[in-house]
């Protein structure tokens, strides 16, 4: 009998390594990190609060469908932190509005000089307003405050008329303690869900990896509507979400929720049965053009013409010069 053959130090490794890495694996896995927002006094931060709903059903046998779209640019500013908190203003510096239905169209931007916001001109007051808010190292926003001035329905319309809740939304609150990957945590938010009204909603969010120094987060949302019995009472589908945040700068990478419901019932004496998806995200943007920085650009422009055309050769004087 031939004495067994020891294997090749290469096809150890091969061996070995897969167990390596699946050990690695899981003690990164096991590492407790703990997740943080910071805000640095006089930083700025420029986001895109997008939202999207899109409805469609039949009431009273007429079948309809709209879709609106709606992005809120908003440039962020850091103030002193006091009791923990930083003392964060957000103001919006340009609004854009699509809206189709069988009864109008809308296609709005605040940046284009004649664009006209239709039945939505009380939203589009928003733009240069100013917001003012409080939010701690875990993203629980309080003493949010509406500039004045500003209209109460818009406020309704937009908001739900709780800025807590609105501005809330986008932070997913982050655990108290240190967590490792696949660790979850529950908490409650005030939300406002398109048509159906605020919600308390039970949010149950986890760690799902962390990677290239950023915290990915998943969310499950379990929306409650109150006050919902006094009409068609909506049914939830789904609500989930997800977010990132950069562990070295305490920064949110961006935050997004999609919620599918549907609602049946009476409706002004009518039979209605509708469908609904609604998102919600928030998005990190290019900071705007300044205008200022657009009229130099022209100034400059216009001065490197005038020297071309100052350069060019006269007619007239080419003429002597060739009659000579």
């Amino acid at each position: 009998m031939k004495p067994a053959r020891a294997l090749p130090f290469t096809a150890v490794l091969v061996l070995l390594l897969p167990l390596a890495a699946q050990d690695k694996v899981a003690a990164q896995d096991k590492q407790q990190h703990l997740l943080r927002y910071q805000f640095k006094d006089g930083s700025i931060q420029h986001f895109g609060i997008h939202m999207g709903m899109d409805m469609k059903g039949d009431m009273g046998g007429t079948n309809f469908n709209v879709t609106t779209q709606m992005v809120l640019f908003l440039e962020t500013r850091i103030g002193a932190s006091k009791d923990g908190k930083a003392a964060v203003s957000s103001t919006a510096y340009r609004l854009t509005l699509k809206m189709d239905n069988p009864m109008m169209q809308i296609d709005y931007d605040s940046d284009q000089k004649d664009s006209d916001p239709g039945m939505l001109k009380e939203m589009a007051e928003i733009v240069g307003k100013t917001f003012t808010m409080m939010v701690d190292d875990r993203g629980r926003v309080t003493d949010a405050k509406a500039p004045e001035g500003l209209d109460d329905g818009v406020m309704q319309q937009l908001m739900g008329g709780d800025l807590n809740g609105f501005f809330g939304q986008y932070y997913p609150e982050l655990p108290e303690k240190p967590i490792e990957v696949g660790a979850s945590w529950d908490y409650t938010r005030k939300m406002e869900v398109g048509q159906m009204g605020q919600s308390a909603t039970k949010v149950n969010s986890k760690l799902t990896k962390v990677e290239g120094g950023k915290a990915f987060l998943d969310h499950e949302f379990q929306i409650d509507f109150k006050g919902a019995e006094a009409g068609p009472r909506p049914e939830l589908k789904k609500a989930v979400g997800t977010s990132v945040l950069d562990l070295a700068t305490g920064t949110l990478g961006g935050s997004e929720m999609k919620i599918d419901m549907s609602v049946g019932g009476e409706q002004g004496g009518h039979g209605m049965k509708m469908e609904m998806a609604t998102t919600m995200a928030m998005k990190p943007e290019a900071p705007p053009a300044r205008k200022d920085a657009a009229k130099g650009e022209a100034k400059d422009a216009g001065r490197d013409a005038q020297k071309k055309d100052a350069q060019k050769k006269d007619p007239q004087k080419d003429a002597k010069k060739d009659g000579k």
